[in-house]
This record gives C-alpha cells, structure tokens and sequence, in this order.
C-alpha cells in the first residue's frame, strides 16, 4: 500500500519541491526505460519522484488479494493522497506511459468530477484512446 510513510526523502530538497509520479505501461513497472527516463529527468529538476508499481506489476508481491485494474483509479489516489500528507505544501505532477495513461485519466476524471483539482500538472504519453478496440488491429 502507498502511505505517506514510504514515499522517500529527497536529500536536501525543500518542503515544497514539486512530488513526480510516474505510472508504467501494461505490465510494466518501474524498471522500464520510459519510468526510468521520467524519473531520472525529474530528479534532474529538483523533483521528489515516486515511480508507481501497479499492484501485481514488476515482480512486487500482492499485499491485498486485489490485482490492478487499467479502469480504477485507486492506487493514484492512494499515491496522490500520501504525497499531499506527506509534503502539503508541493505541487503533485503526474505521468504516464501507455496503459498508465488510462489510469491517471480516470484518477483526473473521477477528482475533476467531484469538483476537485488535486494535482498541478499530468502528462499522458502514448495514451490508448480506444482500449477496447484498439487491439483489434
């Protein structure tokens, strides 16, 4: 689960550094090339970055017997709301690559829904725009 208390410190960066998170594609995790490039660009930057292991994704072993689901927004929101506890005075930025788009769209439909506008800024890179059909080929 993401709680505030695993997200880690950046060394020497200010309360109010801006808290990056990035989603991997299909299957994907943290360790492929368009999480790692993100991250690292980040870092660059000054960023706090969290890379965001779907449950069940990457090797990591299930905590709860819930697999992720490209429709549900709940571990963004969890990952959302943790950085927000942790570091309330950072903008939250959030990214995706290839099916982590569909996720992080939800989580941004669902707040923006509710009137909400948790985050300062999303990038969607290769985002399926029709997941239901676009394998059909």
């Amino acid at each position: 689960a993401v709680t505030a208390a695993n997200i880690p410190a950046a060394c020497d960066l200010p309360d109010d550094a801006p808290v990056f998170i990035m989603l991997h594609g299909i299957n994907g995790g943290s360790h492929e090339g368009p999480s790692k490039w993100a991250v690292a660009t980040g870092a660059v930057r000054g960023w706090r970055c969290v890379a965001l292991n779907l449950r069940g994704c990457n090797g990591v072993p299930l905590s709860s017997a819930k697999v992720y689901c490209a429709a549900s927004a709940e571990d963004v929101r969890a990952a959302v709301n943790a950085a927000r506890a942790k570091y309330p005075s950072a903008p939250i930025l959030l990214a995706g690559y290839s099916l982590g788009t569909y996720v992080i769209a939800t989580y941004l439909a669902e707040e923006n829904s509710g009137g909400r506008d948790p985050v300062a800024g999303a990038v969607l890179v290769s985002c399926p725009m029709d997941p239901h059909t676009s394998h059909a080929g």
